[in-house]
């Protein structure tokens, strides 16, 4: 097998990752625009990148746009993980 037909088959179902995205932003009650980042997110090959230092304001956001990028990391490992299994 080449290098990138293992890619390929590592690379979630788009329609797995969008059930997957509506059951989550059901349980958390997510809105769908944060629902639409997510499943953005989730799509794209590479794990999202962090946001700029200067992004956070310090002021005890909730949510933090740390939080925002921990929740699509968490979210783009999990479809890849659930792909695997």
């Amino acid at each position: 097998m080449t290098a990138a037909a293992a890619t390929a088959t590592t690379e979630p179902d788009e329609f797995d990752v969008r059930d997957y995205i509506q059951e989550y932003a059901d349980a958390k009650r997510l809105t769908p625009s944060r629902a639409d980042e997510l499943l953005e997110a989730a799509l794209k090959a590479e794990q999202p990148a962090p946001p700029d230092p200067d992004a956070c304001c310090g002021s005890s956001c909730c949510p933090c746009v740390q939080d925002l990028w921990r929740e699509e990391v968490a979210v783009w490992k999990a479809v890849r993980v659930e792909k695997k299994a």
